[in-house]
C-alpha cells in the first residue's frame, strides 16, 4: 500500500494559516484580558464610591445597661467571665434625617439605661440618644439625637432588588467601627423560626438573605446596593460559632418605610396573631390529596393557648382559604394576618382528613395581639417598686445577655442601680423559679414572666417579696428577700 505524500506548497500554506490564526488569537485574548481588567476596575470604583458615600450615614451605637456584679467579681476585669452579662451592647445605626433621626435594631438598645450614638472612631465624638419607639417583631428602633447637618441615607426599593445582586454592608463588627463588607443577595422572603419553651413561632417579618460578612456589632447597620441606596437593615445571622458563616439577614427597607414613621411618633405597633406553623403545598401534593384549586397550606403545629387552638384548628389541617382569599401564597396569608388588628374575627377554611374522607370546615378565629416583648422605656423613665425587670427568655434576650444556657423560663433582664433588687443582691441573667409575698403560706411557681407580673401586680411600698433565683449555667439557686419601696420620682 502506498503512503500518501503531502505537496511541499500545501505544507507551507497550512503552517502560515496556523501562525496567522495563533497571532489573531493572541490579539483577541489580549483584548479580552484588557476588557476584564477594565470591568474589574469599574466594579472596584463602584465599591469604593459607595463605601465613601454610605459611611457618612452610618453611626455606632453603644447601649449601656445597669447590672450588679457578684461580690467576688467587683475587682476583676469584666471580660474575665464569659457568663457575665456585658454592661454595654454595641451595634450600628443609620442616619435617616439631617436633624438627628437614627434607625437601629431593637435588640441592640433593648433594656438600655443610656444610649450613645458614636459619629466617628473618636470616642468623644458622641451624643446621648433618646428612644422614640421600638418594635420587637421587625426588630427596629428609632432614636433621636440633638445634632444637625447629618447626611441621611438614600432609600432604595427592596421589592425590586434581585437575587444575585451585589450588596455592601457597613457596620461595627466586634467594635471595629465603620467596617465595609461585600457580597450578594442570596435569597429574599426568608422567614425565621424562634423557639420559646415548647412553642415555636414563625417570624412575621420576611428577610433578605445575604452572604456579605455580618458579625455581632453589625446589627442595625445598612445593607445597600451599588448605588448606595438602602435595601435592608442587618439584624441576624445563622452561625454555629456566633461569627459570620455567610448567612446573614436584613429587614427589607420597604418594611422600614412602613414602620419608621410610627416608631418616630412613639406608636405601639399591634399585629394580629394566629399561632400556627405551616408550609405551602406543592401543586403535585395538593392534587394527590384532592385539595381544591391544587393549593393550600399544611399545618404542622398549633401552639398551645393560641387563637388557632381555641378555635379548634388542629395539626394536619389544610388551610384552603381565609377571609375572602384563596390559600395561594403563604407570604400573602402571613401579611394578611399580621395587618389585622387584634380582636378581628377571621374565617379560616380548612380541609380535614377523617376516617370517612376529607371534609371542608370553616373556623372563625378571633385574632389577638402577638405575645411579644414590650419595648421598654429607658431606666430613668421607668418606675418600679422592686427595681427589676423580669421577662421570658427569648432568642433575642439570650443573644443580648450572651447566655449559653439551654434553660427556659422567666429571667431577670435588668436591675436598677441602687434599687431594692440591687440592694438585695439580685443579678441580671438569673432565672426566677418561684416567689412568695409576705404573709402568703406557699410559693407561687414562676414559669413565665406573666406569672411574676401577676403576683406582684398591685403591691405597695413596704411589701416584701421572696424569690428563688436559679443560676443560668448551674443547677444551684438561692433565696433573696426584696422590700418594695416607692420610686424616687414618687418620693419627690
Amino acid at each position: 500500500m502506498q503512503r500518501a505524500q503531502a505537496h511541499p506548497y500545501l505544507i507551507v500554506s497550512v503552517v502560515l494559516a496556523l501562525t496567522v490564526g495563533f497571532f489573531r488569537g493572541e490579539r483577541s485574548g489580549s483584548v479580552a484580558v484588557a476588557d476584564a481588567d477594565t470591568s474589574a476596575m469599574k466594579l472596584q470604583e463602584a465599591f469604593v464610591r459607595v463605601a465613601e458615600r454610605v459611611r457618612q450615614s452610618v453611626v455606632g451605637i453603644v447601649a449601656e445597661r445597669s447590672r450588679r456584679l457578684p461580690p467576688n467579681a467587683r475587682n476583676r476585669d469584666e471580660d474575665d467571665d464569659p457568663f457575665d452579662p456585658p454592661r454595654q451592647a454595641a451595634g450600628t445605626g443609620i442616619v435617616m434625617s439631617a436633624d438627628g433621626l437614627i434607625l437601629t435594631s431593637y435588640h441592640v438598645v433593648r433594656n438600655a439605661a443610656t444610649i450613645w450614638v458614636m459619629f466617628s472612631d473618636q470616642r468623644r465624638d458622641r451624643e446621648r440618644a433618646r428612644l422614640l419607639g421600638a418594635d420587637a417583631v421587625s426588630d427596629l428602633a428609632a432614636l433621636k439625637v440633638e445634632r444637625k447637618g447629618l447626611v441621611p441615607i438614600e432609600l432604595g426599593d427592596s421589592d425590586t432588588i434581585q437575587v444575585g445582586a451585589w450588596v455592601i454592608a457597613v457596620g461595627n463588627p466586634f467594635r471595629q467601627l465603620f467596617t465595609v463588607t461585600a457580597g450578594i443577595v442570596s435569597a429574599k422572603g426568608r422567614h425565621l423560626e424562634e423557639r420559646q419553651g415548647r412553642q415555636v413561632f414563625q417570624s412575621l417579618q420576611d428577610y433578605i438573605q445575604t452572604d456579605a460578612a455580618i458579625n455581632p456589632g453589625n446589627s442595625g447597620g445598612p445593607l445597600v446596593d451599588l448605588q448606595g441606596k438602602l435595601i435592608g437593615v442587618n439584624t441576624a445571622i445563622v452561625s454555629q460559632t456566633g461569627a459570620n458563616s455567610g448567612i446573614g439577614f436584613a429587614v427589607p427597607v420597604n418594611t422600614v418605610k412602613k414602620i419608621l414613621p410610627r416608631l418616630e411618633r412613639g406608636e405601639k405597633i399591634a399585629r394580629g396573631f394566629l399561632g400556627i406553623l405551616y408550609s405551602e403545598l406543592t401543586p403535585k401534593e395538593a392534587a394527590a390529596m384532592g385539595v381544591p384549586n391544587e393549593s393550600g397550606f399544611q399545618i404542622s403545629q398549633v401552639n398551645e393557648k393560641t387563637p388557632a387552638e381555641e378555635a379548634g384548628i388542629k395539626p394536619g389541617d389544610i388551610i384552603i382559604g381565609y377571609g375572602n382569599y384563596k390559600a395561594e401564597s403563604s407570604d400573602a396569608f402571613r401579611q394578611f394576618i399580621s395587618e389585622c388588628p387584634p380582636g378581628t374575627r377571621v374565617p379560616i377554611r380548612i380541609l380535614r382528613f377523617a376516617d370517612d374522607g376529607p371534609k371542608e370546615m370553616t373556623f372563625i378565629v378571633t385574632l389577638r395581639e402577638r405575645d411579644t416583648e414590650e419595648p421598654p422605656l429607658p431606666v430613668e423613665e421607668r418606675k418600679s417598686l422592686l427595681g427589676m425587670t423580669v421577662e421570658d427568655l427569648s432568642p433575642q434576650i439570650r443573644r443580648t445577655l450572651t447566655l449559653l444556657t439551654e434553660k427556659d423560663g422567666a429571667v431577670v433582664t435588668q436591675v436598677e442601680n441602687g434599687g431594692p433588687a440591687d440592694e438585695a443582691g439580685v443579678e441580671v441573667g438569673r432565672f426566677v423559679r418561684r416567689a412568695k409575698l409576705s404573709g402568703a403560706k406557699t410559693f407561687t411557681p414562676i414559669r413565665r414572666a406573666r406569672d411574676f407580673e401577676n403576683l406582684v401586680a398591685g403591691i405597695k411600698p413596704g411589701t416584701t417579696v421572696v424569690l428563688w433565683l436559679e443560676h443560668p449555667n448551674e443547677p444551684s439557686g438561692h433565696y433573696v428577700s426584696i422590700t418594695a419601696r416607692a420610686p424616687e420620682a414618687d418620693k419627690q
